[in-house]
């Protein structure tokens, strides 16, 4: 994971995140997920396999600090995201920002997790369910922007 993390780091350094509306900065995040689901299912496996595991050993762990600090910039990324929308507006900030995060990027993290690992409801094995997460970016979208 910190591979992927560094890597966006490389591309779009944090010093960036200024450049662009908070709007398209929650695009590209959600995007992001997408394109792991297409690409990195894998990844998305071993993410939710991998919170099972912290849920057990406690979040507090001291093995885990290594996975803590690789958070570090994407933490960053979010609340710069937030911050900035509070400025621009281009989405709703009238929700704690922890919240907001959870009921936004979180949903659509878990939902990729899902659909990587068969655990969707109904889903068949081996079928692509990009649509669905596209509308679930919709959706999304929707509740984020409702009253901007």
């Amino acid at each position: 994971r910190k591979d992927v993390f560094d890597e966006l780091d490389h591309n779009r350094p944090i010093s960036s995140v200024g450049e662009i509306s908070a709007l398209d900065r929650l695009i590209f995040t959600l995007d992001s997920y997408i394109e792991m689901y297409q690409n990195y299912k894998e990844l998305l496996c071993y993410n939710d396999n991998f919170n099972h595991y912290v849920s057990r050993v406690g979040r507090d762990n001291e093995h885990l600090a290594a996975f803590h600090e690789s958070l570090y910039s994407v933490n960053v990324r979010l609340h710069n995201m937030f911050e900035k929308a509070k400025e621009d507006k281009s989405f709703r900030t009238d929700i704690p920002e922890g919240e907001f995060l959870r009921v936004t990027v979180q949903t659509m993290m878990a939902a990729g997790e899902h659909y990587a690992n068969g655990f969707i409801w109904g889903a068949e094995k081996e079928h692509d369910y990009t649509n669905e997460l596209l509308r679930l970016k919709e959706m999304i979208l929707n509740y984020a922007t409702m009253g901007c």
